[in-house]
């Protein structure tokens, strides 16, 4: 048997789980329960910071679409379109 844990913070009362890519199961057992270990949660504050810095910068290093390409995109959509 798989086992996965791992903490989350709660935000605006959603909670979002993701399980690794090979974590094989097509159902599985959510059982919550709050977690209070003040120095464990300073950690897990810095990792998600490192994590969103590292997700920043893969975003501004993607490619940017310029005006007159997203017009040219328009333009054959627009002509695509008329085609239906």
């Amino acid at each position: 048997m798989q086992a996965l844990r791992t903490i989350h913070k709660i935000e605006n009362n959603i909670l979002t789980i993701s399980v690794p890519l090979d974590f094989k199961a097509a159902y599985v057992e959510v059982i919550i329960l709050p977690y209070n270990k003040k120095e464990e949660i300073d950690d897990l504050s810095s990792n998600d910071n490192e994590e969103l810095n590292a997700f920043q910068k893969l975003l501004l290093s993607a490619p940017v679409m310029s005006d007159e390409d997203y017009q040219f995109h328009q333009e054959k959509r627009n002509q695509f379109n008329q085609w239906k």
